[in-house]
């Protein structure tokens, strides 16, 4: 069930993009729980020029969220995965984003030195990600400092 043949990054935002990622081809995978902060980076040449494969997973509680950008997801050239934890009437993945980085079927052949990974979720995923991407060896990035994930806090209180 893993998605990555090879390895996955995830994108902050356009205005830290510059100074905490590197300038060279690298994967890309955006894991969004908040994807509106991701369409514009998604309708950008620059963003495929940089990467040279593109994930997105997004996760909803119900079907009628999902739809909301899902064909529009569909129409670009990335690897797009939708996922709804809560509506039974939902045909495709239902796992939490958590549960599948835990279970190794997403980021499983990831590596800090080679891929950036982007979360954008409400504190509790972050937290909980970030906890589980640090045990892995994976490093937090900033303003200040270059990492190998980032998360989006405008949204979070």
């Amino acid at each position: 069930r893993s998605f990555m043949a090879t390895t996955s990054t995830l994108l902050f935002c356009a205005a830290i993009l510059n100074a905490n990622l590197p300038i060279r081809p690298k994967p890309l995978i955006p894991i969004f729980v908040f994807i509106s902060n991701f369409i514009s980076m998604l309708c950008q040449d620059y963003t495929y020029e940089r990467f040279k494969n593109i994930h997105v997973l997004w996760s909803v509680r119900i079907k009628e969220e999902i739809l909301a950008f899902d064909e529009f997801l569909k129409s670009l050239p990335i690897h797009y995965i939708p996922i709804v934890t809560r509506d039974e009437r939902w045909d495709g993945e239902t796992n939490r984003i958590s549960n599948l980085i835990k279970d190794g079927i997403i980021i499983k052949d990831g590596t800090p030195e080679t891929d950036k990974i982007m979360l954008c979720g409400n504190m509790e995923f972050n937290i909980e990600i970030r906890d589980e991407m640090i045990s892995r060896g994976w490093i937090e990035g900033s303003n200040r400092q270059q990492g190998s994930f980032l998360l989006e806090k405008a949204f979070v209180g």
